[in-house]
């Protein structure tokens, strides 16, 4: 992550702000001594090092940087992820406690297309930037809601594939994002796994014996999985997947590759992609070996979103989390042990009732927003986006023009605010609303 050769640091190259108080001098020293007696080398275990002796985000951004000169945009998020303090609220939208197969026909408990989403508010430091009462004082709702939700701010719409375009047609969601938006040091974050996706992945990391187009290969199972899911998805069940038997390693190898042998290629590109899959496959088979793919709980393709969790705390440790409470996560993170190494889970966090905090609440429409947003873009061709452009009206418009700002602001703060699977179809439709956004906000003159 870090790999710098710096020049010695003296005190008369430190920050203006080198005077403000004693602690940010002893901090700065420390970092120049660090500095000159490692002769400029700066690694990852300077990250240790800082965090053991409590040297400040404000001292790490400047020297790493300002003096170290690095512009590099995944290191200095992941240093504000481990350094800096937020206040991050968080809910979740889509959870089914465990994905998996039914039965051995292959029937899935939930809808595959509706991407888990945990999401939320975030805040730099402790004091929250806006009177969270005041966003929801605008709503006008009644006075017997005491556990707001999207669904009170849009009410009731069909689930699925244009529940998004629904939520864009709500006067609450455009006050909601407005205030946001307009408030600074208020950022949204989100976190979202395509369920298939993430449960198809294994396969390809079970079979590929070089580093090489893993994400390529991956997205071309995806989609013809997804093309062939009446024939796919059975096969994978009745081999009791993602726990194959050893004694049938073999046999479910060469199903996988008889099923790619009948598929009819869109290109050059996915039929080299399938035949690299096809020929790690048949390999696979013949050794018996598929090491992701067993000691796992049959038909259990995603055993739960604890690991989310921990993933956000990971990435933003220097922060304090607090979750809705979710007894299935809770008995996980709170067994847990804390490990020492600095990229485990070093954060704080707790859990609150959502019907007495209002923050919470905000999640819970954001979380509905962002879920109904990947899930449209699971269900929707890039053709389909641009025929719909036509139909959207003004207020659809404002909303998706001020949902773009806002992520963009949220993002342009940490990079890392906005996570999801790496599905190349669906990214491909995310990209294209963003274009649109763009596009409405220059033609529209929207404020």
């Amino acid at each position: 992550m870090l790999n710098i050769s710096n020049r010695p640091l003296t005190t008369a190259e430190f920050p203006a702000f080198a005077n403000e108080n004693a602690e940010i001098q002893r901090e700065l020293t420390l970092v120049a001594h660090y500095n000159n007696a490692h002769k400029g080398i700066i690694d990852t275990e300077f990250i240790q090092w800082a965090l053991d002796n409590s040297i400040s985000y404000r001292v790490i951004n400047w020297f790493i940087g300002d003096f170290s000169d690095v512009d590099d945009e995944n290191v200095l998020c992941f240093l504000d992820g481990i350094f800096n303090h937020y206040t991050m609220y968080y809910d979740e939208s889509n959870n089914c406690l465990k994905f998996k197969f039914k039965d051995t026909a292959g029937n899935l408990n939930v809808d595959y297309t509706e991407d888990y989403v945990l999401a939320g508010v975030a805040f730099e430091g402790t004091e929250p930037p806006i009177d969270v009462d005041t966003i929801f004082s605008k709503l006008q709702l009644q006075k017997s809601v005491t556990d707001v939700k999207l669904k009170h701010l849009i009410g009731k719409v069909p689930e699925g594939a244009y529940k998004f375009l629904h939520a864009l047609d709500s006067a609450k969601v455009e006050s909601v994002l407005t205030d946001i938006l307009s408030t600074d040091n208020l950022y949204i974050h989100w976190s979202a796994i395509n369920l298939l996706y993430h449960s198809l992945v294994d396969i390809v990391d079970s079979v590929l014996s070089v580093q090489i187009y893993h994400n390529e290969i991956k997205n071309v199972l995806f989609k013809y999985a997804k093309r062939d899911k009446e024939y796919i998805l059975p096969l994978l069940a009745q081999y009791k997947y993602p726990n194959i038997d050893s004694s049938y390693i073999k046999g479910y190898c060469f199903a996988m590759v008889d099923w790619i042998e009948n598929i009819i290629p869109d290109d050059v590109e996915d039929e080299f992609l399938l035949e690299f899959l096809r020929q790690e496959l048949k390999s696979s088979g013949k050794r018996g070996y598929l090491p992701f793919l067993v000691d796992n709980e049959d038909h259990v393709l995603i055993d739960g979103f604890a690991a989310d969790y921990m993933s956000r705390m990971g990435i933003f440790q220097g922060s304090t989390h607090i979750f809705d409470e979710i007894s299935e996560v809770q008995e996980v993170l709170e067994s847990t042990p804390i490990n020492g190494e600095y990229l485990f889970n070093r954060a704080s966090f707790r859990f609150e009732k959502s019907h007495v905090s209002k923050w919470l609440q905000l999640c819970d429409i954001v979380a509905g927003i962002m879920a109904s947003f990947f899930t449209f873009a699971n269900c929707v061709t890039v053709e389909e986006v641009v025929s719909m452009i036509g139909t959207l009206n003004e207020r659809q418009k404002r909303n998706l023009t001020l949902l773009h700002r806002l992520m963009k602001k949220s993002t342009n703060k940490n990079m890392f605010f906005a996570q999801k699977s790496n599905v190349f179809s669906q990214t491909e439709v995310c990209i294209l609303i963003k274009n649109m956004a763009e596009n409405f906000d220059k033609m529209y003159n929207i404020r």
